[in-house]
C-alpha cells in the first residue's frame, strides 16, 4: 500500500535492485517509448524491453505505474554484496535526477545491448542445464542450453539467444531462464 500511493504520487518510478546471482547490471523497461528511452540511458549492460510485464499476476511495481499511467523502469544493480552495485545504484539515481532536471548527465555510460524477451523456458521434470550458464551469456543457434523430461532445449534464436536469469536452484513449474534476443530497434 505504502509502494502503491508513492508510485500514485511520482513523476517517474526508479525501481532499484541487487539479486543474488553474479549478473551484469540490466534494465527493464515498462512497454513504452518513454520508459525503454530512460533505461538505455542508465549505467547498464543491458536493457530487457518486454520481460517486465511477463509476471502472471501483473503485480509488479512496474505494472502498477503502467496503470496508473506513469513512466517507470527497474534496474537491477548487480549482485548484494559487491561494492559496485551501490555504487550503480546512485548513478542510476544521480542520472534520472540530471535527466529529469533537463542537466548534463556527468556520468556517460557505454550504451546498452538492448535485448527483446517474451518468454521464457519453464522447469519440467528432469530440468538440467548441460553446462554452467552465466547470465547473460549469449548460447549460437541451435546449440543444447538443457535438457529436460521432454529432450534438448536448444538456441532458439538465429542470431544467438541471451540467456537472462538462469536459475541455480531449479523448481518445478517456475522459469528455469527467460529467452531474449539482440533488438533491432527501441
Amino acid at each position: 500500500r505504502v509502494v502503491s500511493q508513492a508510485i500514485d504520487n511520482c513523476d517517474v518510478l526508479l525501481d532499484l535492485h541487487s539479486c543474488s546471482a553474479k549478473a551484469p547490471a540490466h534494465a527493464l523497461p515498462m512497454d513504452n517509448f518513454e520508459s525503454i528511452e530512460l533505461a538505455s540511458k542508465m549505467p547498464v549492460g543491458f536493457v530487457i524491453k518486454y520481460l517486465a510485464h511477463t509476471t502472471k499476476g501483473k503485480a509488479t511495481t512496474l505494472d502498477w505505474a503502467k496503470k496508473k499511467g506513469k513512466i517507470g523502469i527497474c534496474v537491477e544493480c548487480g549482485q548484494h554484496r559487491d561494492k559496485e552495485t551501490i555504487r550503480r545504484a546512485k548513478q542510476c539515481i544521480q542520472t534520472l535526477i540530471e535527466l529529469e532536471s533537463h542537466q548534463r548527465v556527468k556520468h556517460k555510460a557505454p550504451k546498452p545491448i538492448i535485448l527483446t524477451s517474451r518468454e521464457n523456458e519453464p522447469v519440467r521434470k528432469q530440468f538440467k542445464f548441460v553446462r554452467n550458464i552465466k547470465a547473460f551469456e549469449r548460447v549460437p543457434f541451435g546449440e543444447i542450453i538443457a535438457t529436460d523430461i521432454l529432450g534438448p532445449i536448444k538456441s532458439k534464436y538465429s542470431g544467438g539467444t541471451y540467456i537472462v536469469m538462469p536459475t541455480r536452484n531449479p523448481v518445478l513449474g517456475e522459469e528455469a531462464f527467460f529467452y531474449a534476443k539482440e533488438s533491432l530497434a527501441n
